[in-house]
């Protein structure tokens, strides 16, 4: 899509139709000089939205946009503590991962354990799971996913972690582990396509993976 002029850029994203709004915030590349804009708009956003879909979009721009400011990670770890939608949740333990690769927290790991013993929905219990273990390298993390993942027959959270290890540089053991893992538990349930192409990205990851 060719980029806008500013006016044009609000007339869309800010539409009241979900399906014309969402299309273009999938479709824009975002490669133009109106940032204030986009980081006004995401800092003054109504996260109390109905919209889960619309909420979660806002703040994977506020990921990709790198907004890291204090005031808002403040405000989207509140909101992973409430009882927002889990579509919304995993957008924003997106971000909260994306944010620790630039802006270190030492106290994430205690908070997301805090996440861990509330009543969350699976795919965000097992998210949390993966991303504690992609921050601290700690195994005994690594395992409770393992035995959450054979808890569930959910395929977005099987799905999610697998594109989380195939895309993200770890040791190959973990790997082959989680390969043999999934690979036997989709063989009894099939998990569809996506699940089958992305244990074949990760058998192709273990052949051509350095250890790290």
């Amino acid at each position: 899509m060719r980029n806008l002029s500013l006016e044009e850029v609000k007339k869309y994203f800010e539409h009241k139709n979900y399906f014309i709004r969402g299309d273009f915030i999938d479709e824009y590349d975002f490669e133009d000089d109106y940032i204030d804009y986009y980081k006004n708009f995401i800092f003054s956003f109504n996260y109390n939205k109905k919209s889960f879909n619309y909420v979660s979009d806002i703040i994977d721009l506020a990921a990709y946009f790198e907004l890291f400011d204090e005031d808002l990670y403040i405000k989207y770890k509140g909101m992973l503590s409430g009882s927002f939608h889990f579509v919304i949740k995993l957008s924003i333990i997106n971000y909260i991962e994306h944010r620790f690769s630039v802006v270190s927290d030492f106290s994430l790991e205690a908070f997301f354990l805090q996440m861990l013993n509330r009543k969350n929905h699976v795919l965000v219990k097992n998210q949390i799971l993966v991303s504690l273990f992609f921050l601290t390298k700690k195994e005994q993390y690594f395992n409770l996913l393992l035995l959450s993942l054979n808890k569930t027959d959910d395929w977005r959270s099987i799905y999610r972690t697998l594109n989380h290890f195939v895309h993200y540089p770890i040791e190959k053991e973990p790997l082959r582990i989680l390969l043999d893992n999934i690979r036997n538990k989709h063989s009894e349930k099939n998990f569809g396509k996506g699940v089958t192409d992305l244990l074949l990205q990760l058998e192709h990851t273990l052949m051509t993976r350095e250890v790290h």
